[in-house]
């Protein structure tokens, strides 16, 4: 039997990041789920499982905190034995109410 396929999906909590979760679980692949909600994360983890991945591990990160991501993919990368994926889904934004933001000149 072969090895199965890892990947380490950001944002995994919520809407993309969560399909996406969904999807390679079902393709049997070990999941590293990063998302600033760990519950939610830990929540998951069981279908994940029930759908066909090999491997779930959740950890907590922020991506706004741009110093903890590397040991974040570095502990992603221990526990799941190498990464064959990484999905940089989250992200960061400052929301702006319409018409309030200059455009340049």
């Amino acid at each position: 039997m072969s090895t199965p396929r890892t990947i380490l999906i950001t944002g995994a909590s919520a809407g993309i990041g969560a399909a996406l979760a969904r999807e390679f679980a079902r393709r049997g692949y070990a999941l590293a789920l990063v998302a600033r909600r760990l519950d939610a994360l830990e929540g998951a983890a069981p279908a994940l499982q029930a759908a066909g991945a090999s491997k779930v591990v959740p950890i907590r990160l922020d991506v706004s905190d741009t110093a903890s991501i590397e040991p974040a993919v570095q502990r992603a990368a221990q526990a799941l034995g190498r990464l064959d994926v990484v999905v940089a889904n989250a992200g960061i934004g400052v929301l702006t109410p319409v018409g309030k933001n200059k455009l340049p000149a």
